[in-house]
Formats: structure tokens, sequence, C-alpha cells
């Protein structure tokens, strides 16, 4: 039973276990990383990256991203033994049965903490695919977001398990039934303190199985208590079809940060914090949940009476706090979306204020155009730098708008026009070959 610390696994491949192969072990793993690891020799292969057979492994502060099955389990596959995860992140892992994670034949699942973002799974359980367990899974103050499956369990797949999740959020994730979560064959879900917000089921983000689908055939109804769960109609008004009201549920806007559209198939973006006056504030069921902190490692109760979701507190986001990030998945942080005047929180990477493809007049100088939003005036500089080489450091600056200052500057022989929307800039001294950045 080894212990691994600040361990990296890249790029392994295997039919079972791309990085890692556990058998009748109790592995402590603890920040480690594992990227792009492969279970793809053969048509039945297991484990991305992970493969755990009769096994309890310990992972904490642990991340898989770009890892591949070509089975079960993009990210880990447990099979007959139990494993706990506490902070560990999965992130664009891909299999046909559980993107990130595959539990099956006798094995346990208990999840402290995770977070799973932009897994895809080929068939069921985007993120995790949970099969006949020896108990039943546990969920604590874990986010789901943006995982998609092609058939059922955009987020979870539940087959002969009875999860019970606490404190966890769903949105934008996306299936064929079951939007958010799928149930099955006795399968019967408790969500306690939960939301479950603009999921996606065949399309449509209103109907009830975009949040949760229970088989019809095998009848595996959840039981909802102090959750926001969309299309429900909460307690007031339930909609049976989602399974049983157990009381103080509300179908209202939790007021995420930052959604993400469920029909993108974004790995990134997204941020389910509640943002100010959202009604998850202080609603929940104190004793649904006995860990001390929340994902982000606040404490779990800040007034009194717990909130819902995986996040604790409300938060008012600053530009520190928004500008690296690309919440939307188009490839364009939000400050640079911010800067040009798109919509940060809408994939549009064909925007005409995005840089586009330069133009050429007669005499082959080059002129780009790029948007500007008037509104980041006071809080943005934008810059144009050209190179002939792509060296470091060779990049030298054309063009600048200081926005505070509402002063724009260019070097001889740039021709720069400001719009009210948008900037042009001519050059008509590149030689024949030029590399541009904008910043």
């Amino acid at each position: 039973s080894p212990t691994l610390t600040n361990c990296s696994f890249q790029g392994n491949n295997a039919s079972f276990g791309g990085a890692i192969y556990n058998f009748s072990s109790s592995p402590t793993l603890t920040n480690c990383s594992f990227q792009g690891n492969n279970a793809t020799r053969d048509s039945g292969a297991f484990g991305g990256a992970i493969y755990n057979r009769s096994s309890s492994p310990t992972l904490t502060n642990c991340s898989f991203q770009g890892n591949n099955a070509s089975f079960g389990g993009g990210g880990i596959c447990n099979n007959d033994g139990s494993s706990t995860l506490t902070n560990c992140y999965f992130q664009g892992n891909n299999a046909p049965f559980g993107g990130a994670i595959h539990s099956r034949n006798d094995s346990s699942l208990a999840l402290t903490s995770c977070s799973f973002q932009g897994n895809h799974a080929n068939n069921n359980g985007g993120a995790i695919y949970t099969e006949n367990p020896s108990s039943p899974s546990i969920l604590i103050n874990c986010s789901f977001q943006n995982n998609n499956a092609n058939s059922f369990g955009g987020a979870i797949y539940a087959f002969l398990d009875s999860p019970a999740l606490t404190n966890c959020s769903f949105q934008g994730n996306n299936a064929d039934a079951g939007g958010a979560i799928y149930a099955t064959l006795d399968s019967p879900a408790l969500l306690s303190n939960c939301i479950l917000w603009n999921n996606m089921e065949r399309g449509s983000t209103t109907a009830p199985g975009a949040s949760v689908r229970n088989n019809p055939f095998f009848p595996s109804a959840a039981s909802f208590s102090h959750c926001i769960v969309a299309n429900s109609g909460g307690s007031g008004s339930w909609v049976s079809a989602l399974g049983t009201d157990l009381g103080n549920n509300l179908d209202a806007d939790p007021l995420f940060l930052i959604e993400v559209d469920p029909a993108s198939a974004s790995t990134t973006g997204g941020d389910l914090r509640l943002g100010t006056g959202s009604p998850a504030l202080n609603i929940g069921d104190n004793s649904a949940n006995s860990e001390p902190l929340d994902l982000a490692g606040n404490p779990r109760i800040q007034n009194t009476t717990i909130d819902l979701g995986a996040f604790e507190g409300a938060f008012e986001p600053g530009f520190e706090d928004l500008w690296p990030t690309d919440y939307d998945g188009d490839g364009i942080p939000y400050g640079v979306e911010f800067a040009l005047g798109t919509d940060p929180n809408t994939a549009d990477p064909g925007n005409p204020a995005n840089l586009s493809t330069p133009s050429f007049d007669s005499s082959g100088h080059a002129t780009l155009t790029f948007g500007r939003n008037p509104a980041a005036a006071g809080n943005t500089i934008w810059i144009l730098a050209r190179s002939t080489t792509l060296a470091p450091g060779s990049f030298i600056e054309i063009f600048r708008f200081n926005g505070p200052t509402s002063t724009p500057t260019s070097q001889s022989g740039i021709s720069a026009t400001a719009g009210t929307d948008s900037f042009s800039v001519t050059d008509t001294t590149a030689p024949d070959k030029a590399f541009y950045r904008f910043e």
C-alpha cells in the first residue's frame, strides 16, 4: 500500500489503469496530478488514469484532466473495493461509461468536496457511473457542471445504487435522458441541501427530466429535502415525475455566479458560487451535513443555517476574480470579452467584435479590426504588438489605446481609427511577414 505525494502522471497507456493499477492494496495519494493518460489498448479497457481492483485507495487534492478509457472510467475505475476522494478535481475526462469515474461490482464510493467539469460519456454517466455498490455512494459538497452523456445521466448514472447526495450543485449538464441524474433499477437517490438548475434533457432545460430522470420501467424514485430543483414546482406544487418531495424544496433561480450553456461542449468556464440575494442562502438542513468546510474551503455554516449547494455564503465578484477566466468556453477570457464588448457568458467566437483575419489594401497593407467596449474604457488598455519572428521578446508595440485617459498612441506608419465600438488599425510599414498580438 504505497504512499504517493506530489507526483505527476502524464501520457501513460495501458489496458487497465493507464497510469496506476492497484490490486488488493490501499494506497494513499496526495497532491498528485493525472493528465492525458489512457486505457485504450483494447475495446474493454477500464480506468484511464487509475484502475482499482479489490483495493481501497484514499486520494486527497488530486486532479484528473483529459484522461480516457475505451470502456469505463476515463479518470478512475473501481472494481470490488472502496475509494475515498477528498478535494479532487475531474475535468475533460472521457469514457463510454463514467466519463470521470466508473464504480462497479461491490465497490463503494465516498466523495467529499470534489469537482466535475466538462467530462463526457459516449453512453451513460457523463461524470460518474455507479453500479451495484457494496454500500450506497456518498457525495458531499460536490459540484457538477457541463458534464454530458450521449445516452443517460449527464452528470450521474446510478444502477442498483441508492446514492446519498448532500450539498451538491448541478448546472449545465446534458444527456438524452436525465440531464443531471439518471436512476434505474432500485436506485432511489436521496438529495439533501442540493441545487439542480439549468441542466438539459433532449435539448430541453424545462422538462423535469432535465434535473432527474427515474427509469419508468424500473422505478427508482429519488427523494428531495431542502433542495432547489428546476422544473419541480417546489414543495407547494411538486412534480411527482421527479420523485418524492420530503419538504422545504424550491423551484427558484439560485443565482449561480456564472452559469454555462448546457448545450455547449466546453470543459471550462462557470462558477457555482452563490450570488448576492440567492434564495439558496440560509435555508438548508444543518443536520444533513457535518462537514466543517464547503467546496472552496470556507466554513460550512456562516449564518446559523446552512446554505444549499456546494458553496457557502454569497459572493460578489470583482474584476480580479473574473478577468482571466474563460467562463463561456469560447477561448476568450472574461477580461478580453469585456474589453471587446462581447458577451462573456455566451460562447460567440464568430462575433465581429473579436479579432478577425486581417484585410489588405491594394498596396498589401494589413488592416486589423477588433471590438471596443465603451463601458470598459475606464478599466482597460488595448495594445497591438507586431513581431517578424515570434521569438521571445520580439513583439514591439505599434498601437495603444489608454482607456482611462481615452488617448490613442501609435508608431509612425500606423494609421488608427477608434470608433464607438471598434478599432481599425492599418500597418503601412509591415515587412513581408508579420505576426500580431493583441493584449
